[in-house]
């Protein structure tokens, strides 16, 4: 199928790795349909965290646990970057 539609397939690509990130960073659904606290995503544990923090000195294990979530999104990306980079500006160009 890459030989038939070039355009097509860095563009699938580039929609789903970008998908994936949203879905990964998807909270408001967690909230709503998660609700006991041993299954909460990494997102609502982060939150739960972050209101147990605000009046106490857990900025520490708070910033942490950021730290730990984002490190997938990050390989995510340097993984795809050339194809994410390939799809949204191969379409852009004329010639």
């Amino acid at each position: 199928m890459e030989g038939r539609y070039p355009l097509t397939m860095s563009g699938i690509i580039t929609v789903s790795i970008m998908n994936a990130i949203i879905f990964w960073n998807e909270y408001f659904m967690a909230l709503i349909f998660l609700q006991s606290s041993e299954n909460y995503t990494l997102g609502l544990a982060m939150d739960l965290m972050n209101s147990e923090a605000q009046y106490t000195n857990a900025w520490g294990t708070l910033f942490a646990g950021l730290t730990i979530s984002i490190i997938p999104v990050i390989i995510l990306y340097s993984v795809f970057q050339r194809r994410i980079t390939k799809g949204m500006t191969e379409g852009a160009v004329k010639g």
